[in-house]
């Protein structure tokens, strides 16, 4: 498998990748060509910064917006979940 067909949209590549995507391509890369296996040490070197760069370009995962809930804690938590428990479900009428 080549770098580029790792780092291609439709193998899972791009932007939002989880840590263990990255390192299983990056183990793909260092299977294919690194020194010890068979592989030329420049090509290697290459494919490793082509893996960098199809990281670093791209949208930083934490530029969205941050939402916060609030939930209720201690002894009001009980009274929503008693109260949610005992209400009757909202009727639809036809």
């Amino acid at each position: 498998m080549t770098p580029a067909a790792v780092s291609s949209p439709d193998r899972g590549g791009g932007l939002g990748q989880t840590g263990a995507i990255q390192r299983r391509q990056r183990r793909v890369v260092l299977r294919a060509h690194h020194p010890d296996l068979g592989g030329d040490a420049v090509e290697l070197i290459a494919a490793l910064r082509r893996l960098e760069l199809d990281r670093s370009t791209g949208t930083d995962r934490f530029d969205g917006e941050v939402v916060f809930i609030r939930r209720p804690r201690g002894l009001a938590r009980v009274s929503v979940w008693w109260k949610s428990r005992r209400t009757p479900p909202a009727r639809s009428v036809l």
